[in-house]
């Protein structure tokens, strides 16, 4: 996650070496033992934070090996290598500028999540599935009358899509129903939202059918994108495994109008 590092220390290297091959020697043998050290902890990656945050302590030696380049380059390299470290150090402030977000949770992106989100500053409510999950069942739900998903309240159309809406007069959305054909106690939900005004009470809110009830709630205001259609996707996790479950919106009795469309649900072992 520190390219800038990696762009120091091959040029750097390189002069030293001309300088003094002794020297160069102990900087390769150094830096290779403190890596096979410091990755030998159990948590290799040192927790909360991008790059290995115990190197820290050997940037002296970096700046030792960056002024080197400064001195013994010819000046176009210098030129180059001046400007190309300028966009790797934008490159790392937008990174952390990621990990303040809240983009890259606890600076300790999967390779998926990290491309996903590459330079991207937005929020997303998205996610990523584990390798230990096993789909068990995908399922769409259509807010079409006639399809009898809906078990409480009407929905409406635009063009050929139907959607369903809270707005100041109508403060819970339609209720909708969701069977599966087996019990689980993960699902993933997905929908897109169509925010009209600001956002900072609506929520999802899922209740299930069985003997001992369960509500969730998810509140939507950190990933809804004003006047423009945004995909939302959660993890509910069930404390009951359950089969089916009843789900609407709210927003919370104030004048928040937000369109809701294309839910879909997949279900995991």
């Amino acid at each position: 996650y520190t390219p800038m590092a990696l762009f120091i220390l091959l040029p750097g290297l390189f002069y030293l070496y001309k300088k003094s091959i002794q020297k160069a020697i102990l900087a390769v043998v150094f830096y290779c033992t403190s890596i096979y050290i410091f990755s030998s902890w159990w948590c290799w990656y040192y927790g909360a934070g991008m790059s290995q945050r115990v190197m820290i302590d050997h940037y002296i030696l970096l700046g030792f090996l960056m002024l080197l380049t400064f001195q013994y380059a010819p000046k176009l390299l210098q030129r180059c290598f001046i400007i190309s470290c300028g966009f790797l150090l934008v490159f790392n402030i937008v990174q952390a500028a990621q990990i303040q977000k809240g983009i890259y949770k606890m600076g300790s992106p999967t390779k998926e999540m990290y491309w996903d989100n590459f330079l991207n500053l937005t929020l997303k409510a998205k996610v990523y599935q584990k390798s230990e999950w096993q789909v068990n069942e995908e399922k769409s739900i259509s807010f079409h009358p006639i399809d009898g998903c809906l078990t409480k309240g009407v929905s409406k159309k635009e063009e050929v899509e139907y959607f369903i809406q809270t707005n100041p007069t109508e403060t819970f959305s339609p209720t909708f129903l969701v069977k599966l054909k087996h019990s689980t106690h993960r699902v993933v939900v997905s929908f897109n939202t169509l925010a009209k005004t600001e956002v900072l009470e609506s929520r999802l809110i899922l209740n299930t059918k069985s003997e001992v009830p369960q509500t969730k709630i998810i509140y939507l205001k950190e990933f809804v994108v004003l006047n423009s259609k945004t995909q939302m996707e959660y993890l509910i996790e069930f404390d009951i495994a359950t089969a089916q479950f009843e789900a609407y919106f709210w927003n919370g009795n104030t004048d928040e109008l937000v369109d809701y469309s294309n839910f879909k649900v997949i279900s995991y072992e």
